[in-house]
């Protein structure tokens, strides 16, 4: 009974999640049609090539690593136990989605392991699929390019994220993100790659927060993040982890992946502070961070008094 492959075959691609398998030198030897669908890939994109290759870093809550220095197929390969993670996974697209990993040896009848099979699904916790509805649904307007919130929508959010901090006190940060030499990526590759590059970037920092988190488009190109209930010690992991995933995003262009990397001014709310105050502190912090040489975070030292943990 169900000795046809395809009987088994046809089970892992109704799955609701993505299953690949890998043989012992860590080649992709099968990819499910879910893997196809939260990844964007197709099986004939990956079939052959090795596994992870910029497909997959492993991600803590503070330092996201590039696969090989740390491995879940290749740990299981090696003792035979099951493991599991929160990785990011690179879309087809070039942004990068969190995802949920699970990984296994794969044994043949003589219980030898020839290889590792890992199924992996959407990270609810860090990236809910309702969380550009739930913006729609909030009212305001929508960037057409990346699906964040417009400018001025990002302006009135934090117009009132700032009244509400006037009354509850409960402390959050701000982020201002801007593309790293994106005048010459113009230059270079057209006006077309640039909306692209910001497609990636913003969909990869949405990604990357809480969806407790506002994020959304800002003057220049640039990019607003509000991350509540976080002091200057929180603001700046989650500013060095917004950076290191954003520079594991890539740009497909024309057959080419082109590496985008970000600067990052941040400032914590203050009890003194207005809207305008309060960027204008990210903003110098943004400066700081450009002029540095980009790809790099600075968060003032602000000591906050009045707020709540």
């Amino acid at each position: 009974m169900f000795k046809d492959p395809e009987i088994y075959k046809a089970a892992l691609d109704n799955l609701p999640v993505g299953v690949y398998m890998v043989d012992t030198e860590m080649r992709i030897v099968y990819w499910s049609q879910g893997a196809e669908r939260i990844s964007g890939y197709l099986a004939h994109d990956v079939l052959g090539r090795h596994c992870r290759e910029k497909l997959l870093i492993d991600m803590d809550e503070n330092n996201p690593v590039a696969c090989g220095e740390a491995c879940q197929l290749r740990d299981s390969m090696r003792d035979g136990k099951l493991y599991e993670a929160n990785v990011l996974l690179r879309h087809r697209r070039g942004y990068r989605i969190p995802v949920h990993v699970r990984a296994a040896p794969l044994r043949n009848e003589s219980n030898k392991i020839i290889g590792a099979t890992e199924c992996f699904e959407e990270s609810r916790s860090f990236m809910p699929p309702d969380r550009r509805e739930k913006q729609k649904s909030s009212g305001g307007g929508m960037d057409a390019t990346t699906g964040l919130l417009d400018i001025a929508t990002t302006r009135l959010r934090l117009q009132e994220v700032v009244a509400e901090f006037s009354e509850n006190h409960f402390p959050f940060c701000i982020l201002i993100v801007e593309i790293d030499g994106l005048d010459g990526f113009k230059s270079v590759h057209g006006k077309d790659a640039v909306e692209a590059a910001r497609a990636v970037v913003g969909h990869t920092l949405s990604n990357a927060l809480r969806p407790t988190d506002i994020v959304g488009c800002w003057e220049g190109n640039r990019f607003l993040a509000i991350v509540k209930n976080c002091d200057n010690f929180g603001a700046k992991s989650v500013a060095e982890r917004v950076r290191k995933t954003e520079s594991y995003s890539e740009v497909e262009w024309w057959g080419d992946n082109l590496e985008v990397t970000v600067s990052i001014g941040g400032s914590v709310i203050r009890r003194e502070d207005k809207v305008d105050s309060l960027i204008e502190r990210a903003q110098v912090a943004l400066s700081k961070s450009v002029k540095q040489g980009g790809n790099c975070v600075t968060i003032p030292e602000d000591k906050i008094e009045g707020t709540k943990a």
